[in-house]
């Protein structure tokens, strides 16, 4: 960010800002955090299971969306986003549902190494 200074959008100077702040403790605290996190996701997938969620909470905002509901819709999408980054699992996004119109994301997360097999699966839900 420093050296080439691009220009962040509404929220994401002060995501960056906040970055520097993180202490070396803290880094080692989320390190631990994902460890565990990575262990249950494990125990939960096994080899060949799935877990099914929304991709997002809820249709994307529109271009009119105040920066106030942005932001809680940001917090609450990462929540649902951090899974697949945090744990190493595949995750693959289908547009299986709909909201007055507006096209919503089925999230599908698989064991880690299961890559091949979860695209597998995704196609079987995207067949008519």
């Amino acid at each position: 960010m420093e050296r080439y200074s691009p220009v962040p959008g509404p929220g994401a100077a002060e995501r960056f800002a906040w970055s520097k702040t993180v202490t070396l403790d803290e880094v080692h605290a989320a390190r631990s955090f994902r460890a565990k996190f990575v262990a249950h996701i494990d125990s939960l997938l096994g080899k060949d299971g799935v877990w099914i969620f929304p991709t997002v909470p809820d249709c994307a905002p529109t271009r009119s969306t105040p920066e106030s509901s942005l932001d809680d819709y940001r917090s609450r999408s990462l929540k649902l986003l951090c899974v697949a980054g945090l744990s190493g699992c595949p995750h693959i996004s289908l547009p299986l549902a709909a909201r007055a119109g507006v096209p919503l994301g089925i999230a599908i997360l698989g064991p880690r190494g299961s890559d091949q097999s979860l695209i597998a699966r995704a196609q079987q839900f995207m067949r008519p």
